[in-house]
């Protein structure tokens, strides 16, 4: 999924930061701590995060963090060390094919902007994205190491608008398939499905089933379960009138960005858990056993 830049109030409401940076930090390693938690607390408030997140993982080369705090990009791998070794960030090259070989696109960086015990880590999915088209940006001669030469380095402020067209880019603009893997299915198809048209809401349930599993973490095995939800979901509201859409949503949301800080080992009983203290698991189960959907042809 790619994201555009929230609005004005919607970043606003989300906290700059909930803890002060240690004091042992030196200046620079301060300035690329400060960058990265600006661009990590935009990218959670796109997203939706819940305020509360402590951490959010994005795609940024690193000439476009070095751009942004106006020094090299041997300055920042100097520095980062600080706060990796504090738990603050966690970074890592990631990796595209392209004309056949196996060619680095940038890294992934993973922000603490919540101060918890738990150190910042990069979940393994994320490492399966696909981000960018290399190619294309070496085309036309957008790569973030042709930007850090030209664009003159500004020492005294803090400016992430570059980095931030790589961490949320903009979503008129198509990815070409040169990366290793592909996305799965966005989660905001969940709230698509009761909008789909009957002969096509068999294939607007199967992708949400599909992206409310892979953002659980458990794509095989909850599948069906996922499946039956979505159709009970669709079953409440059309006879009934009760959406409980975007409910559902922002709790598969929340269970799923758990999952990835660690603070759960289950999310998917996390998930279940809060659908039943919301009183929607009952209405789940007694949704009127009525057609609301054709079977896909083949």
């Amino acid at each position: 999924m790619r994201y555009t830049l929230p609005d004005a109030e919607r970043a606003a409401t989300y906290p700059r930061t909930s803890f002060n940076p240690p004091e042992s930090l030196s200046p620079t390693a301060t300035r690329l701590l400060d960058a990265l938690q600006q661009v990590g607390r935009l990218v959670g408030a796109a997203r939706g995060y819940h305020p509360n997140t402590s951490q959010v993982t994005f795609f940024a080369p690193v000439e476009s963090v070095a751009l942004a705090i106006g020094v090299s990009r041997q300055t920042v791998y100097n520095r980062l060390p600080e706060l990796v070794d504090r738990g603050l960030v966690a970074q890592t090259g990631h990796y595209c094919t392209h004309n056949g070989c196996t060619r680095s696109d940038g890294s992934l960086w993973a922000v603490k902007v919540r101060d918890t015990p738990s150190a910042a880590r990069i979940d393994y999915d994320y490492l399966k994205g696909s981000y960018r088209s290399l190619a294309d940006d070496i085309a036309t001669g957008r790569t973030a190491w042709a930007a850090l030469q030209s664009i003159p380095r500004n020492r005294n402020v803090v400016n992430i608008s570059y980095v931030l067209t790589f961490a949320l880019p903009p979503a008129q603009e198509s990815l070409n398939d040169d990366c290793k893997a592909v996305t799965a299915p966005a989660l905001e198809s969940l709230i698509d499905v009761p909008y789909a048209p009957l002969d096509g809401r068999s294939a607007a349930v199967e992708r949400a089933a599909e992206a409310m599993s892979t953002s659980l973490g458990t794509p095989a095995k909850d599948i069906n379960l996922m499946r039956w939800i979505v159709w009970q979901l669709v079953r409440l509201s059309q006879v009934q009138g009760r959406d409980y859409f975007y409910s559902t949503f922002l709790m598969v949301q929340r269970a799923g960005v758990e999952k990835r800080e660690h603070a759960c080992k289950n999310p998917t009983g996390l998930f279940i858990s809060r659908l039943k203290s919301a009183g929607i698991w009952s209405e789940l189960k007694t949704a009127p056993p009525c057609r609301v959907g054709y079977r896909p042809t083949k």
